[in-house]
């Protein structure tokens, strides 16, 4: 497990608004009560105003960008989620410019931004877990991005509701800031932030212990264990996504992380060897490979207790730093080594049923078995070799596998060396009396 599970299971939500001047404004354009054009005709011995390629008068942009809007009906459309317009990238405020997507002919603005100008106010809502958020448009990358995660509230069909604070970093996530492009260059005045008047909400507290930031049950169910569902790959970092197991379209994440956006210590548990250790669900990658070697412990039917630190490495699992935890607070408790160095003391309960009848218990203590090192790594095959049965004089074939394995008096008798390692004997595939695999790893079917 990987620490890079927790810390990024979600992507932060930073999304972003237009220009807002933090009071609602009406959304129509200025308009010329003799001529019903969008701007007022200049004197009859003005200069003639700047017209663009298309025969639209240019506002009067620079570093403020345009003061008045533009009607949206004189601009070609540009987004396929809802109403847009492309404009050219000279009447967006330079500030401002990131916040929108790319068009043939400059950038992609919502209509409502683009028939407001710098007036542009969104509408206030509800958002993730009851915060403080405004209405935004799909047409916005950011937006669009998390449109997943983001609830619609009362807002227009093609917006979702932005909260005004980043739920993973309690910082402005800049849906909400009170920007002027007029005012340094756009910077969030009277200190910029979420709230009335520039107050940002409370900081993101880990762990989260309110009401669901995110419900998982908008996403479809991908864990035959149950607690999971399937979020989409756009909202999973690669980062975190290697930690999970792919379901149609995304990935299987646990529930808990996906409700309080990654604001969740797992419970502590006593692992293999009463190590310590954490509760996680059985629907990650590396549990679910382990699922039957790791106990349940105190956790949740649909979890196993994962220790803080390899048993056999000592070197930290991921499991007891994910997300806000502080960290395990007892040392690693390594596995003893037997059988001369040659094996390491496992749990009984840790080793496949399977395997037990070819471990034995050497100098481990009562419930434990030696495994040779060589078969603690789960992909170990042995080597194939040939010898000849001490007993029958026979030949056969078989696999190397380590003296530390439980062979019995027949199997120290009537095994051969075979070309294997020092310590190891030629194990047969097929037991000589019986006739049935003998499962020793490396033969067909193991």
């Amino acid at each position: 497990m990987s620490r890079s599970y927790a810390a990024h299971l979600l992507r932060s939500l930073v999304l972003v608004a237009g220009c807002a001047t933090g009071e609602d404004t009406s959304l129509v354009v200025p308009v010329d009560k003799d001529a019903g054009e969008p701007f007022d005709s200049p004197p009859m011995d003005a200069p003639p105003p700047p017209f663009d390629a298309r025969g639209i008068e240019v506002p009067e942009v620079g570093a403020c960008g345009m003061t008045m809007g533009i009607n949206p009906r004189l601009l070609p459309r540009c987004c396929d989620e809802g109403m847009a317009r492309c404009i050219p990238a000279s009447f967006v405020p330079m500030a401002l410019r990131a916040q929108f997507g790319p068009c043939a002919e400059g950038l992609c603005v919502p209509d409502a931004i683009v028939q407001a100008g710098t007036s542009f106010s969104p509408r206030r809502c509800v958002s993730l877990g009851g915060m403080d958020g405004r209405c935004l448009s799909l047409c916005i990358p950011m937006v669009a991005m998390n449109r997943a995660l983001l609830p619609r509230a009362d807002c227009a069909e093609d917006e979702r509701c932005a909260p005004c604070v980043n739920p993973l970093t309690g910082m402005s996530s800049g849906a909400c800031d009170n920007t002027d492009p007029c005012v340094d260059g756009g910077a969030p005045r009277d200190g910029g932030g979420a709230g009335e008047g520039g107050a940002v909400d409370a900081p993101a507290v880990c762990p989260y212990t309110g009401p669901p930031l995110v419900n998982p049950a908008m996403f479809p169910l991908c864990c035959t264990a149950g607690g999971a569902h399937c979020v989409p790959s756009a909202l999973v970092p690669p980062t975190a996504a290697s930690q999970l197991v792919p379901c149609p379209g995304g990935f299987c994440a646990p529930d808990p992380f996906i409700a309080t956006v990654n604001r969740f210590i797992p419970a502590r548990c006593a692992s293999v060897g009463d190590a310590e250790g954490r509760c996680l669900s059985v629907c990650l990658r590396d549990v679910a490979r382990q699922r039957d070697l790791l106990p349940v412990a105190t956790c949740m039917a649909n979890e196993r207790c994962a220790p803080c630190y390899d048993p056999f490495t000592g070197m930290a699992t991921g499991a007891c730093n994910q997300s806000c935890d502080p960290g395990p607070t007892a040392p690693p408790v390594l596995f003893p080594r037997c059988c001369g160095s040659r094996g390491r003391c496992v749990p009984a309960s840790a080793v496949p049923m399977a395997r037990r009848g070819n471990l034995a218990q050497r100098d481990c203590r009562m419930d434990w078995l030696c495994v040779p090192e060589e078969n603690l790594d789960p992909a170990f095959r042995g080597r194939a070799c040939a010898g000849i049965n001490r007993l029958t004089g026979g030949p056969y074939t078989g696999v190397c596998v380590s003296e530390c394995s439980r062979l019995g008096l027949l199997g120290w008798l009537a095994l051969d060396e075979g070309g294997c390692a020092a310590y190891h004997r030629c194990a047969p595939c097929t037991d000589p009396l019986s006739g049935r695999p003998t499962g020793a790893p490396g033969c067909p079917g193991t």
